[in-house]
């Protein structure tokens, strides 16, 4: 969508980064959601998702946000669809 955005948080930061830089580590912003869904799974280290790319695109379209774990549950990230201004 035009003006769309999306943002990708870890849950996780690395404690031996200054918190700054942990906190710039740990989040992206993508203009796609295709980009946002494979940044999310570099970023969150996931190898075997809780929800593939087709659930997760519809998630976003209808809540405009999701949580996507590991199937191990250990690594966990989000994604927010924002506007952008």
């Amino acid at each position: 969508m035009r003006g769309d955005h999306y943002v990708v948080i870890s849950s996780t930061m690395n404690p031996s980064l200054p918190w700054e830089e942990a906190l710039r580590t740990s989040m992206g912003v993508t203009r796609n959601f295709k980009s946002a869904y494979t940044l999310a799974l570099s970023i969150g280290e996931i190898v075997k998702p809780d929800i593939g790319y087709k659930g997760a695109l519809e998630r976003i379209n209808k809540f405009h946000a999701i949580l996507i774990s590991d199937l191990a549950g250990s690594n966990k990230i989000t994604i927010i669809n924002v506007k952008k201004y």
